[in-house]
């Protein structure tokens, strides 16, 4: 909320895209969206997906691939209370370039909540405060 960023999701969860309220030109879309979970998920189940990322004002998209792994279940502690989750590794890399930098994210997926319950990624911890579930 402090950031200002928001995330975009599809109806199963995979990030369609995100931007930064009130900076139009800070948006980034994901052409298929990159899909964190791919259910049913279960601990040692890796997937991988490639997705052009194009970013406003950008000429050209840039081909990314990110590989995930779901590493085990966890007890977490967060706001919104105590949840067993998934977590979930994922490294993303530009397609073209392998052996290039990669960026590596955490994400605890909560079934019990119905969403993920912590969110490591580029340096900022998001952590769910609350949860209803009908």
């Amino acid at each position: 909320e402090s950031s200002g960023l928001r995330q975009f999701f599809t109806s199963d969860f995979a990030i369609a895209g995100q931007e930064v309220a009130g900076a139009p030109a800070s948006a980034v879309t994901n052409d298929p969206p990159d899909p964190i979970l791919d259910f049913p998920l279960w601990p040692g189940k890796r997937w991988s997906a490639e997705f052009a990322r194009r970013s406003a004002g950008a000429d050209a998209a840039l081909l990314a691939r990110a590989d995930y792994l779901c590493e085990t279940w966890e007890t977490i502690r967060v706001p919104a209370g105590e949840m067993r989750a998934l977590r979930i590794l994922r490294r993303l890399r530009r397609a073209d370039d392998p052996a290039g930098e990669e960026q590596v994210a955490l994400y605890w997926w909560a079934p019990e909540a119905g969403f993920f319950a912590r969110k490591l990624e580029d340096g900022v911890l998001l952590e769910l405060e609350e949860a209803r579930r009908p």
